[in-house]
Formats: structure tokens, C-alpha cells, sequence
């Protein structure tokens, strides 16, 4: 009975300890926010690495003028955004990484106009992030964790 007593005391002090300093709190978490300026429907997906496993975040089909809005729970992360050609989403148009501080972030997707390429053979246009305001607020605060679902009033 003596040793059930002292791992318990050991686990609620581990737990302590895990709750003061890994948890996220409202003041670490932020918005990351994307929005399509181009003429045609994007897909875009944001990744981040915690304990060395990359953790996909949801994908978010954009049609023309669409926003869509991903929770970063912890400051100073890491994230690499992906954007697909929603017609061939095996077709990477953009990739990059952002480093999520504690505010929020929010990018234009755009394209960028074709160039000139070597022997004068013109180069298709491509895509690229802006970093922008956003046309909306981020949507209301989840509570402690991205996994936690926003609950709606009735």
C-alpha cells in the first residue's frame, strides 16, 4: 500500500509539473490565418514538428476569396505551409516555413507572374504567401488545446 502511495505522489507531482510548463496557455496560443487571392481553388496545409513526429494539420480547401483559419497552441513553433492545386493535389504549388510567435498571423495566398526562364522560354506564374490583415477577426478562442472543438451559443 506504502509504494501505491508514493507513485501516487509521484505521478500527481509529474502531472504538476507537465500542466505549469507544457500546457498551452491563452497567452502562448495564436491564429494562423490563410486567405486565396488567386482566380483559382486552392488546398492549403499547415505542419509542425513536435517530439521529432510531424503533426499534419487539417487541409483547407480554398475556392477564390476563401479564408480558413488553423490554431497554433503553442508560441514559437514551427510551421510549414503547403499549398496544393485543389485540381492535382498531388501538384505542391507552395511551401514555406512560418514561425509561430504568440499573435496572430495571417497570409495572402497570391500568384505571381510568370517570368522569363533561360533561352527566353517563359515560365509559368507561381504562388507565393503575403503577409496581411485579415478582412475578419479569428474565430473565437478555443479552450486549451486546438484538438478542443469552439462551442457555439444557442
Amino acid at each position: 500500500m506504502l509504494w501505491l502511495g508514493g507513485q501516487l505522489w509521484f505521478v500527481m507531482g509529474l502531472g504538476a509539473i507537465l500542466a505549469a510548463g507544457v500546457l498551452p496557455t491563452r497567452s502562448d496560443a495564436a491564429w494562423l490565418g490563410y486567405r486565396n487571392d488567386t482566380k483559382v481553388g486552392v488546398i492549403v496545409q499547415s505542419a509542425s514538428v513536435v517530439n521529432n513526429v510531424v503533426r499534419r494539420g487539417k487541409p483547407h480547401p480554398l475556392p477564390a476569396t476563401q479564408e480558413a483559419w488553423d490554431w497554433v497552441a503553442q508560441a514559437d513553433t514551427k510551421i510549414v505551409i503547403t499549398v496544393y492545386d485543389a485540381k492535382q493535389p498531388a501538384r505542391i504549388l507552395y511551401q514555406g516555413p512560418v514561425l509561430a510567435g504568440g499573435t496572430d498571423l495571417f497570409f495572402s495566398i497570391q500568384l505571381e507572374p510568370g517570368r522569363v526562364g533561360p533561352r527566353g522560354i517563359m515560365l509559368p506564374p507561381r504562388v507565393k504567401l503575403i503577409q496581411t490583415k485579415p478582412l475578419k477577426p479569428p474565430p473565437a478562442v478555443p479552450d486549451a488545446t486546438p484538438t478542443t472543438p469552439v462551442k457555439r451559443q444557442r
